[in-house]
């Protein structure tokens, strides 16, 4: 008895490894419906050769399974039909889609088309003419049909294929499909081949305006401060008075270090670009760090009457970076933030720690709206304002940026109206207890 039930339990087993072994041939039958029905005949003429075999060991052949496996084949193919409308609609018939597709340029293929077409009936006629066997007649008709679906799609592909390719050639990107796998990838590459050649051409012009505007700033910014010390290299070869010499002196050594500063940013901006910077990484107490940046600026801060609102999550935090690199980043920064601000205004920093980052926020109210975009205001010889009227080569950002990326972090700007933030974050690794 025991034994029985086993074998019961295996056959029970084994007949429902096959029913989903049927189910997944039968969810991955896809395409037009005109395309399907050759694969749903070879799965129901399996599945209907299978029973027969089963009734015929199993009852002597008194069992008929005819009348079910009808109804059978009915329900599964109106539910496969409908799954396959309700996915492509109209598409899911190829002879729509072949319609659709005519184009009067492309008559002569579309007539090669039918007349293929029209000899594959002629030959099924003659076939069926020859043959008086049922099984035999629907075997070839299911064959044949297999094969116009097939010359159908290979017709269509090709139209497709061809006006997609026409369309480019003339700067137009239009959207055509085919549920046909191969020309269907093939569509597919064009189209992402067609998008990347876009962005590789838009990349270029913007690379190209970059270094117009890379050229004119340049010019503008080197020549300004030379333009005054030749003028008052003059003025001082041709005065007499010690008092007045010694005022143009000053304002001498004052356009040198700043000519100075815009030639050193200049290579900052060129190795942090290329990444041919050498770091030297230790470990830094980051509270410590910054605010020895910020009292570099504390004349400054009182010149406009601005407050320094500090605030960190903890009173000490090591990191491993190069120390007079992250202060370089901090200058900039702060510098920024100072040179932008609005008078009588607070500079927010904050440290906090969020998902095992390092988040450093630095914010600032500017004296007007922020008419640039985010991404661009990393970018070379950008400024807050377009006039170019404030000091500076417009080249700090993007040396932080890149500067923060070689020890591997991140820099992220946001804009909300007159509001300055930066986003500094680095990934560390924290202990599990919380941070009080």
């Amino acid at each position: 008895m025991e034994n029985t039930k086993t074998v019961g339990k295996k056959i029970l087993e084994i007949l429902k490894k096959i029913a989903l072994w049927f189910k997944r041939i039968f969810d991955s039958i896809d395409g037009y419906i005109e395309d399907q029905i050759f694969y749903l005949v070879l799965f129901f003429g399996i599945q209907y050769l299978l029973l027969k075999i089963l009734t015929e060991i199993l009852s002597k052949g008194i069992i008929n399974i005819d009348g079910i496996f009808k109804i059978y084949v009915v329900v599964l193919l109106v539910y496969k039909f409908y799954k396959t409308i309700k996915k492509y609609g109209i598409h899911s018939f190829l002879i729509i889609d072949f319609i659709l597709g005519f184009r009067f340029k492309y008559f002569m293929v579309y007539l090669e088309c039918l007349v293929i077409e029209l000899f594959l009936i002629i030959a099924f006629l003659y076939i069926r003419a020859d043959n008086e066997e049922l099984l035999g007649i629907y075997s070839m008709a299911v064959i044949i049909q297999k094969i116009s679906a097939s010359v159908m799609e290979n017709y269509l592909g090709k139209v497709l294929l061809n006006r997609k390719i026409e369309a480019l050639n003339d700067g137009k990107n239009i959207n055509v499909s085919i549920i046909e796998d191969t020309y269907s990838e093939s569509i597919y590459l064009i189209d992402h081949l067609y998008d990347s050649m876009k962005k590789s051409l838009d990349a270029k012009y913007k690379s190209e305006r970059l270094k117009t505007d890379l050229i004119t700033n340049i010019s503008h910014d080197l020549k300004t401060p030379l333009t005054s010390i030749i003028n008052y290299v003059d003025i001082v070869k041709n005065t007499d008075n010690e008092e007045e010499r010694e005022k143009y002196i000053n304002i001498l050594d004052f356009n040198a270090k700043r000519l100075k500063a815009m030639v050193i940013d200049l290579i900052d901006a060129s190795k942090t670009g290329t990444g041919n910077v050498d770091l030297n990484y230790e470990i830094i107490e980051l509270n410590e760090l910054i605010l020895q940046v910020y009292g570099q600026f504390d004349a400054r801060f009182e010149e406009k009457n601005l407050e320094f609102d500090y605030d960190s999550f903890s009173d000490n935090i090591f990191i491993n970076v190069d120390g007079d690199q992250l202060s370089r980043v901090f200058e900039n920064l702060i510098g920024n933030a100072v040179n932008y601000s609005k008078e009588n205004s607070k500079i927010i920093v904050r440290i906090s720690v969020s998902e095992n980052h390092l988040i450093i926020s630095l914010s600032n109210e500017t004296e007007e709206k922020i008419d640039v975009k985010s991404e661009d205001l990393l970018e070379q010889f950008v400024r807050g304002e377009k006039s170019r009227s404030s000091e500076g080569s417009g080249l700090g950002l993007y040396i932080s940026k890149n500067i923060i990326e070689l020890m591997k972090g991140k820099l992220n700007i946001k804009i909300e109206d007159n509001r300055f933030v930066v986003l500094i974050s680095f990934k560390i690794k924290t202990n599990k207890k919380k941070v009080k």
